[in-house]
């Protein structure tokens, strides 16, 4: 969720809360992305680079690396 958070504030989008989180949630990410109105160009620039923006994200707020 913090995770979600930080990458949407990194595209200047609205701040979800977990309510939405759960309404919105799919996998994979790209299709929860797109429930939260991000342009497609946008999930591809998450999704670039084996998507390093979403782990680079993540692994600076988690003590659990995913690479």
């Amino acid at each position: 969720m913090q995770t979600v958070k930080a990458m949407l504030s990194g595209f200047s989008r609205a701040i979800i809360d977990m309510d939405r989180f759960r309404e919105e949630f799919e996998l994979p990410f790209s299709i929860l992305f797109r429930n939260l109105d991000m342009s497609k160009n946008e999930i591809e620039l998450m999704h670039g680079k084996d998507g390093a923006i979403f782990h680079d994200t993540y692994e600076a707020r988690s003590c659990c690396p995913l690479r």
